[in-house]
């Protein structure tokens, strides 16, 4: 799956990118350290992200997850990663959703790019998987989280209490969702 929007290409790239996935998560390794999780030992390594590539094409290629990696628009094939987009946990009927994630580059933060990323990617992406439901959360005081999810349509939902652990802690978090047409009882 290949996605274009006005300044971005979003795509699933292959093993030659694995040096620019390697940069784009050790830069931002303490700016993403607050909201997700601390990665595993051998995260930074070649073989780990030949794998977790190979992983990530298996499970899109099985309709478990939609990866996409950001990169800016013809801007070659060594331009750097700005930001992933992910769709995990993919239900089928009865209800037929998927759960939102993303990361944007500490350096390309507040200039739109992931709300552009993100509108684009959730209605292709639940269009071509005849999702019901798109949900997401995140930490309650990540305002920019909060912004790029309402210009993409999602509605809060709820607070949850001490939802994931990151940065040594556990944090709520604020569930949301967006909901399409529903499927017909027949798609899959």
């Amino acid at each position: 799956m290949q996605l274009e929007t006005p300044r971005l290409e979003l795509m699933l790239p292959g093993d030659e990118a694995i040096p620019r996935i390697i940069a784009f998560y050790g830069k931002n390794a303490e700016h993403l350290l607050p909201w997700e999780p601390a990665p595993a030992p051998g995260f930074l390594t070649t073989a780990h992200w030949e794998e977790r590539l190979a992983r990530f094409r298996r499970e899109q290629d099985d309709n478990v997850s939609v990866r996409l990696f950001l990169f800016g628009r013809g801007a070659g094939d060594s331009a750097p990663i700005l930001g992933i987009v992910s769709f995990t946990r993919f239900f089928a009927l009865p209800v037929k959703s998927a759960q939102l994630g993303y990361a944007v580059d500490r350096e390309h933060e507040g200039q739109g790019l992931m709300s552009e990323a993100v509108q684009h990617a959730v209605a292709h992406v639940a269009r071509a998987r005849s999702l019901r439901r798109v949900t997401a959360t995140y930490q309650v005081d990540n305002v920019r989280s909060a912004r790029v999810l309402a210009r993409a349509g999602f509605t809060v939902d709820r607070v949850i209490p001490r939802h994931l652990f990151t940065a040594g802690a556990w944090h709520d978090h604020t569930l949301v969702h967006r909901d399409f047409d529903a499927p017909r009882a027949d798609s899959t």
